[in-house]
Formats: structure tokens, C-alpha cells, sequence
């Protein structure tokens, strides 16, 4: 989620600036696609041979020498990049003096400018990237908010993804798989053409993958998976036709069927990516956390339940209801849906679960530090499977601050957001890495913090006026 928090950072509430970093982002992927081609496409151009010829043309075709020249020469290309890029980096850094985003953002320039120049592969796909992005621009102009959407419902599937129990397989499996399915790909392309000579290898071998691909989409019940597995799917027909050089030969049929065979991949890959939108909205409990705040959409997703039937409830269902519910502010009837999670003993959302239960306890009444710190100690000392809540971390830090101990725990509550906190809880961070002696990243910290003495000013005197009350948080 850094990707967010950054994008978030350096835009903060300028759109347009939203869609503008977006699109940088958008093309750093196609910089990615094209270095991953750029190191495939030795083997790319072996299994041409195999489609184009026969297996005999194939074996002689093969020079493993001049392969690992060539990814060699691709790796060292890649290196030089990254040496060029990341002392360029240091020198704007040391003698601009940039903020964090900034200089992150420069770099990203850098890199796409020099691959640009040093990898054709790149050089085509930044290009190409670039110009769909321009005639979208025609359609759907920048400010909207479009193009943050996409990078943000990327980082949205995962959640829904990963809400169901899943066996983890091993790298290591995955490739094994991959390598035994190409082999038993190539065995059955070549036993189909001996059998069937009037179909090339190439088509046989396609059927083959054709049927791996059905199995593949439909062994899985998740409907959520089912759509990602077909999404990939239908961009794979879009990339195999584009890159078949036959199929745009003039004087047969060819261009037309490679022309409405994209038309109407492109158009379910669409009809896909909408399909997994709606999902997103009504499922990922990170969309209702950090989108959902308009009070007519969410009392349109709040379920009016009764009691007797709370307790049916699936724990996604009831953490989602109890979500919806919290925002709204129908803060008795969060009460009773929290006691009946703990009564059915869920523990995935606990760590969310039992924040919303804090806070509203803040509400009802005035509790002393030590109280707070008893209460926070205990929902983080859990392993949390599930949501973070990260209004408590920075509760948390605040305690820990305020009784001046645990400055470890501190740097581990706030580090990982650290961009999006504002003044006076950076303040808190460069601290607590004082304290630990990590004074290189307090620098890069205390850089991010405007006005840093007056912040500091600040932070002191609400300390000094928190510890002589004796009371931390709650209503007066």
C-alpha cells in the first residue's frame, strides 16, 4: 500500500496531480513489461522456431552459448541503469536537499528516461503506453480521478482475494508445474501434428494450451478468482494475436479475424474489469474503510438484521455490517454485533474489531494513560490476520511517547506509514529514532516536518498538559 500512501503524499488533495503521478506510475509498468521482454526474448525466439518449424529445426536451432550471452547482456544493461539512476539520485539529493516524495519521484523519471534510451524493449513499450494514455486523455481528461482508480483497485484485489482460505503452493512448485505443462505441451503438439499433419505445431500446440487454460478458470469455485484467472486470460489471446506476425498478412482472412478476435477480448476484459469493480465495492473492507463515506451509499449496504439472525452471520458479513454501522454512527447497535463476534469467538478481524470497541469507550467516558496503555497493549500483543486500524497505532505511539518508554515499538507503529502522518506524530517518529540512535533515517524525518521548532513547541506543551491532567482521552 506504499504506492497509495506515496501517491496520496505528493498530490495531497490536488486530482489532478492524483491522475498525473498515476499515469507515471502506469508507465513505470510498461517499463517493467518491456525489461521482463527484453530478458525472455531468447527463449521468446526459440519457441518461434518451434511453431514456425519443426522440432529437427528446432534442436539445431538451439545455442545455449549465445542464449546466456544475451541474457548476459540484458542483465548488465539493467545494472548500468541502476548504477547510473542511483548515483544521479544521491548527487540530486545531497546538493537539492528534495523531500522523500519528491526525490522518489524524480528517480522514477530518471529510470523510465535512461531504460528508455539503453533497452529497445522498453523504449517500444513506454512508447506505446504513452500513446494509449494521450488518446484516453480525449475521453476521460485528467482531474477526474480515473487513472488514481486504477492503481488503487489493483491494490483492492488482494483483499478480496485473500478473504478466503487458500493452499499456499511454493515458488519452486509453480515452476516445476509451469516446466512439466510446456514439455507435456510440446509432446502433445507434436504427437497431434504427426497424427493430423494438415495442423501445424503451432495450432496444436494453442489447442493444447486452450484446454490447460479451461481447467485452469474452471477447477476454482471463487468467483473472484475465476474473474482474475479469465482477465488473464482474454489479455493473453490480445498479446499472442498481436505478436503472431501472420495474422496480419494482407490477401487472406487473417487481419479480420486477428481484428475481431482483440475486439471482443478487449471487450470482455472490460466487461471483466467492471464485473471485479462491483465486487470490490461490495466485498474489500479496505474500499468501505478508505472510499465509502458518503452516508446514502452506506445505508444502502447496511443490512436492517435482527438479533436471532446476527448470530448466522458470516464473520466477513457481521466485521462489514459492524463497519457500515460504525461509520454511520448507530454506535448501540456496533455494541451489540461486537458482543456477538466475540460470542461466535472470530478472531480474523479481532484487531479492528476490538479498536471500533475502544473507541467508542473513549466516548462513553474519561480513561487515565495507564488504562489506555493496558487496553492497546493487549489488542496489539495479538497477531493480527486481518484489518489494521491505524488510528490505534498512532493512539498507541502517543501513550508510549507521552510514559517515555518502548521508543522500539514506537518506530514499529508509525514506520510503515510514516509519509501520510502529520507534523506532530512525524515529530513523534523522529523522536523515537532519536532515542534509538537512527539518527540518519531522524534526518530524513525531521526534513519532512515543516516548521520543525514550532512543532516540537507544540508536541512539548500538549505532553506537559496531558501528563499534569493525568487523563488521556475521552469527553469532558
Amino acid at each position: 500500500m506504499f504506492l497509495l500512501q506515496y501517491i496520496n503524499y505528493v498530490a495531497k488533495d490536488s486530482k489532478k496531480k492524483r491522475d498525473v503521478i498515476s499515469c507515471l506510475v502506469i508507465v513505470m509498468a510498461g517499463m517493467f513489461v518491456g525489461i521482463v521482454l527484453h530478458f525472455i526474448k531468447p527463449f521468446l525466439n526459440y519457441l518461434l522456431i518451434l511453431f514456425e518449424h519443426n522440432m529437427h529445426y528446432f534442436v539445431n536451432a538451439i545455442n545455449p552459448v549465445n542464449t546466456w550471452v544475451n541474457i548476459e547482456k540484458s542483465f548488465v544493461e539493467i545494472i548500468i541503469v541502476l548504477l547510473i539512476v542511483t548515483v544521479l539520485s544521491f548527487f540530486i539529493s545531497f546538493f537539492l536537499r528534495l523531500r522523500r516524495g519528491w526525490l522518489i519521484l524524480l528517480v522514477c523519471v530518471l529510470e523510465l528516461a535512461i531504460t528508455a534510451v539503453m533497452v529497445k524493449e522498453v523504449r517500444i513499450l513506454i512508447i506505446l503506453t504513452a500513446i494509449v494514455l494521450l488518446m484516453m486523455q480525449r475521453l476521460i481528461p485528467l482531474g477526474g480521478g480515473f487513472y488514481y482508480k486504477i492503481i488503487q483497485y489493483v491494490f483492492y484485489i488482494p483483499d478480496i482475494y485473500n478473504r478466503k482460505e487458500r493452499k499456499k503452493i511454493s515458488a519452486i512448485k509453480i515452476v516445476l508445474k509451469g516446466v512439466f505443462l510446456f514439455v507435456l505441451g510440446v509432446v502433445f503438439a507434436i504427437l497431434l501434428n504427426s497424427v493430423l499433419p494438415y495442423l501445424s505445431v503451432k495450432v496444436s500446440f494453442l489447442l493444447f494450451i486452450v484446454m490447460v487454460i479451461l481447467v485452469w478458470i474452471y477447477q476454482c469455485s471463487d468467483l473472484t478468482t475465476k474473474i482474475i484467472r479469465k482477465m488473464i486470460s482474454y489479455s493473453s489471446i490480445i498479446i499472442v494475436v498481436l505478436l503472431d506476425n501472420n495474422s496480419f498478412e494482407i490477401g487472406n482472412l487473417s487481419p479480420i479475424l486477428a481484428l475481431v478476435s482483440i475486439f471482443f477480448a478487449v471487450e470482455r476484459v472490460i466487461a471483466l474489469v467492471k464485473e471485479l469493480e462491483k465486487r470490490i465495492e461490495c466485498e474489500s473492507f479496505l474500499f468501505l474503510c478508505d472510499e465509502i463515506n458518503d452516508c446514502d451509499e452506506l445505508l444502502k449496504q447496511r443490512l436492517e438484521i435482527p438479533m436471532e439472525i446476527i448470530g448466522k452471520l458470516s464473520e466477513d458479513m457481521l466485521t462489514r455490517q459492524i463497519l457500515i454501522n460504525f461509520k454511520l454512527g448507530f454506535e448501540s447497535k456496533v455494541m451489540e454485533m461486537i458482543e456477538v463476534y466475540k460470542s461466535q469467538r472470530f478472531k480474523k478481524e479481532s484487531h479492528i474489531i476490538q479498536g471500533i470497541e475502544y473507541e467508542i469507550k473513549l466516548k462513553e467516558e474519561r480513561i487515565s494513560i495507564e488504562e489506555a496503555e493496558v487496553i492497546l497493549e493487549g489488542i496489539f500483543s495479538q497477531v493480527n490476520k486481518g484489518l489494521g486500524y491505524w488510528k490505534l497505532n498512532c493512539d498507541y505511539a502517543n501513550i508510549l511517547y507521552l510514559r517515555g518508554k518502548d521508543y522500539g515499538k514506537i518506530v514499529d507503529l508509525l514506520e510503515e506509514k510514516w509519509l501520510l502522518l502529520d507534523d506532530e506524530m512525524k515529530y513523534i517518529l523522529y523522536y523515537a529514532y532519536i532515542k534509538q540512535d537512527i539518527r540518519k533515517v531522524a534526518e530524513t524525518v525531521k526534513r519532512e516536518i515543516t516548521n520543525f521548532e514550532e512543532v516540537k513547541r507544540r508536541v512539548d506543551k500538549w505532553k506537559k498538559e496531558v501528563i499534569s491532567n493525568k487523563l488521556m482521552f475521552g469527553e469532558e
